[in-house]
């Protein structure tokens, strides 16, 4: 196996994610120039990272070789957010995939659109007007009305009490039982 350019420097001063996020697309061009390499190693969030720009090499990756590599995704965030479906791999992620794949039909995006603005709309005319607003509890509401109308086809105009027991049960989930 041959090694990856680049380097990950020291771990806290070789960090390059302040670079990646000013401009992901500059920085993965100048990298790739700069090793005259479309792979190559670098450190970001803390955490030695390997970089693929290569449509060819991704797809290799992903098609080929999949079962060659560890993305590390999951012992980096199972402890946070517990065995979901970002998390899962093999015949339990195929089953995940076969659940969702109806859900990107084309006679089903075609509806998302419509379904997404009648949930903007009622969300953005209901907001107050002249005193502060909790965007974070705005927001969470929204990405709920959303969640339920694109994906459950529940109106939360007009099943206002489910979805308000809903976004509770989520938010007891999402926050833990310490609130």
């Amino acid at each position: 196996m041959s090694k990856v350019p680049g380097s990950t420097g020291h771990v806290i001063l070789g960090d390059k994610s302040l670079d990646f996020g000013r401009c992901p697309l500059d920085f993965v061009e100048r990298l790739s120039s700069q090793y005259k390499s479309p792979i190559f190693m670098t450190r970001l969030l803390l955490k030695p990272t390997v970089i693929v720009s290569s449509n060819s090499a991704i797809r290799e990756l992903l098609f080929e070789k999949e079962d060659h590599f560890d993305r590390g995704l999951r012992e980096q965030c199972l402890q946070l957010f517990g065995d979901n479906v970002l998390l899962v791999d093999g015949e339990d992620a195929q089953r995940f995939r076969d659940i969702l794949k109806p859900l990107m039909h084309p006679d089903c995006i075609v509806s998302y659109k419509e379904k997404a603005l009648s949930v903007f709309h009622h969300w953005a005319n209901a907001l107050p007007l002249g005193r502060p607003i909790d965007m974070y509890k705005e927001f969470k509401q929204l990405g709920m009305n959303l969640t339920l109308r694109i994906f459950l086809d529940i109106d939360a105009e007009i099943s206002a009490k489910l979805a308000d027991d809903v976004l509770a049960l989520s938010t007891t989930h999402w926050h833990g039982n310490y609130l």
